[in-house]
């Protein structure tokens, strides 16, 4: 999960901006590149599985055609064992690595070594009086751009590293001009073209990233109020717990009723009910949902719910009790209520998560406070003390 929550504004207003710099605005910059790594994972295996067979019998097609026996020959067979064991490493890796996380170095990496190789590869031949075919410069562009799961400008960077010791080797050892214009013509053409997919390939993945995030945000965000709605608490209430079950920590829940809504309504009509419930919500998510792993979320109707990760009971109740009061003092009249102010009432428990801990007991535990509160009345937090499946409430 992200220590800095993403609306879904955020996305609308980035697509707007559009996309075509290649570039994305604050925290979605770093959430697209953790995508696009592990997107590109399967493409990257893809093409080191067919770099492979494809090297070997390039090498060994050139040890038949141009290359004679001796030390050429000795030297061909050692670039190709070293590519070979290199690329066959990467792939051995990246069979093994789910997330990607070294992914853009690594491959990086490898593409700038296996210029300096061919480079050097290429000298030797041509100080023997040797010619080594142009084969190899083609098909590094095409991995370069579409297969080697580097964004475009890095990959861009790179394929002017291979067309830098293309052009230092014409410097160095001067080629008839027939062959080096049909060397810079497909260069050029197959550059153009792998450059132009990549930029595209890029392009489409950011714009899907972005419609993938709005309908993931409004499937799992209340519509109303700008909170999780019950399928995102399930899910993120379910991943806090898995994390406190692995760290030992303990997790708080607060589960909220507000007071007398159905008096609300009925009384101030449903669009005002509707501007209660979302300042409820906001006030929610400002001060009592601030840290990176807590959230808050609406259950349905009246309901919402707090989570607080890593709070003790003690400082749990305290919590609670601040944003009760923080909903009192939003001062929305309500003739119905006892104060003549919209409150709420609360549940609250705490407890360090172990491998025991079931989400269901806690919501049963918590929902049982909440009804204590409602039944002392209203206005008020209970504190849910757990014993395992025993269970007794107190005040906040």
């Amino acid at each position: 999960m992200n220590s800095t929550e993403l609306n879904e504004s955020d996305y609308v207003e980035q697509l707007h901006r559009g996309v075509g710099w290649l570039r994305f605005e604050g925290e979605l910059e770093p959430g697209f590149r953790r995508f696009y790594r592990r997107f590109c994972l399967t493409h990257v295996r893809f093409g080191l599985g067919i770099t492979l067979p494809l090297l070997a019998l390039n090498g060994l097609l050139n040890s038949e055609v141009y290359v004679p026996d001796g030390p050429a020959l000795i030297l061909n067979l050692l670039t190709l064992l070293v590519s070979f064991l290199g690329l066959g490493g990467l792939l051995l890796h990246f069979s093994f690595d789910r997330e990607g996380r070294r992914l853009p170095e690594l491959m990086a990496g490898a593409m700038i070594a296996g210029a300096g190789l061919h480079l050097l590869t290429r000298c030797k031949f041509a100080e023997q009086g040797l010619h080594y075919p142009y084969s190899t410069e083609s098909y590094a562009t095409l991995l370069i751009f579409l297969l080697s799961g580097l964004r475009f400008l890095p990959a861009l960077l790179i394929a002017l590293v291979w067309l830098a010791q293309a052009l230092l080797f014409q410097w160095m050892y001067p080629q008839d001009t027939p062959e080096l214009a049909q060397m810079a013509y497909n260069l050029t053409a197959i550059g153009l073209l792998a450059a132009g997919a990549g930029y595209a390939q890029e392009y489409l993945a950011r714009v899907n990233y972005l419609l993938a995030k709005m309908s993931h945000h409004r499937s799992e965000h209340d519509a109303l109020t700008g909170v999780l709605n019950r399928r995102g608490f399930n899910e993120r209430f379910e991943e806090l717990l898995r994390q406190a079950r692995r760290e030992q920590k303990p997790l708080a829940l607060m589960l909220i009723d507000v007071d007398h809504f159905k008096h609300y309504n009925d009384r101030y009509g449903h669009p005002e009910g509707d501007r209660a419930l979302t300042a409820v919500a906001q006030s929610l998510r400002r001060h009592a949902a601030r840290r990176g792993f807590d959230f808050a979320a609406r259950l349905g109707g009246e309901e919402f719910a707090v989570v607080w990760y890593n709070v003790e009971a003690g400082a749990a109740g305290k919590l609670a009790e601040s944003t009760r009061a923080r909903i009192e003092k939003l001062g929305i009249a309500h003739a119905d209520s006892p104060g003549g102010t919209l409150t709420i009432s609360a549940g609250c428990l705490s407890l360090t998560v172990t491998a025991d801990t079931q989400r269901e007991q806690l919501l049963e535990a918590a929902d049982e406070a909440l009804y204590e509160a409602k039944r002392g009345g209203r206005n008020q937090v209970r504190l849910a003390r757990w014993s395992g499946p025993v269970l007794s409430a107190g005040t906040a």
